[in-house]
């Protein structure tokens, strides 16, 4: 699920089938080698939250926006260990660093792309937003 109009895009995944208000649309992801609690979190993360600001700069979350995103081919190795990253996440394990270094590493980026991306947040990146309303868990 997330919010249709939101200056900070942020996602939830819905497990138990809840109705949603008229503010919030939901999507059914279909991503190879990617389960819906992997794209919850791929969403979420510094690097997607940079690339939707950079790209389509406006506070509207469109479904054609959001299916321009790239989410790259994974090893089943990466796949694992970004689960059990969700894991922890989703069961209230304060591993925001962890999950978003997992993220940088499948985009190959350096340390000089990461400290780019994490300095020109207005809120320093969604993740302080997502600890406070404790949307990944």
């Amino acid at each position: 699920m997330y919010r249709f109009i939101t200056s900070h895009p942020t996602f939830a995944l819905d497990t138990e089938g809840r109705l949603t208000l008229n503010s919030a649309n939901f999507l059914i992801p279909s991503i190879p080698d990617y389960s819906s609690r992997l794209v919850t979190l791929f969403l979420n993360s510094e690097a997607f939250q940079f690339l939707f600001r950079e790209w389509f700069f406006t506070h509207k979350v469109l479904k054609s926006n959001l299916e321009r995103l790239p989410f790259l081919k994974i090893s089943k190795k990466v796949a694992e260990n970004l689960e059990k990253v969700a894991d922890g996440i989703f069961s209230g394990m304060p591993i925001y660093d962890k999950m978003e270094m997992l993220v940088y590493s499948t985009f190959h980026l350096t340390r000089a792309e990461i400290e780019y991306i994490k300095n020109s947040s207005p809120i320093s990146l969604n993740i302080s937003y997502l600890k406070r309303r404790k949307t990944l868990k």
